[in-house]
């Protein structure tokens, strides 16, 4: 498996079935346990096995919210001319919505998600 960056929060996941996100992944979440953050391996789609919750990499939901959603959303790295100090931003396409200063990419990314996620519904 990947990197435990690489996939969407648990919230996310969540976020992301509601709104009808059936793409079939090799990891998931446990439906059942609120403490068990674990990405684990075994096939899910958010439709096969009922207690799974289909755990994306950030990446993969971007790519489904762009086909499937018509939704774009962009994530720029920027430096601070006068700190030198890089930070992330992300914006959405076609929306108002656009955010500062997160200090990964993948942060950025995992905040952008839900907001497209939370547009949808």
């Amino acid at each position: 498996m990947k990197d435990k960056m690489d996939y969407v929060t648990r919230d996310t996941a969540m976020l992301a079935k509601d709104n009808g996100y059936t793409e079939l992944n090799y990891t998931f979440y446990n439906i059942y346990d609120d403490d068990d953050d674990e990405v684990h391996g075994g096939y899910s789609n958010n439709l096969l096995i009922p207690i799974r919750i289909s755990a994306p990499t950030q990446t993969s939901l971007q790519k489904w919210l762009r086909d499937e959603k018509n939704i774009h959303l962009t994530v720029i790295h920027r430096n601070d001319i006068i700190t030198n100090i890089g930070s992330y931003d992300f914006l959405l396409e076609n929306t108002d919505v656009k955010y500062h200063n997160f200090k990964t990419w993948e942060e950025a990314l995992e905040i952008g998600l839900r907001f497209a996620l939370n547009l949808i519904k």
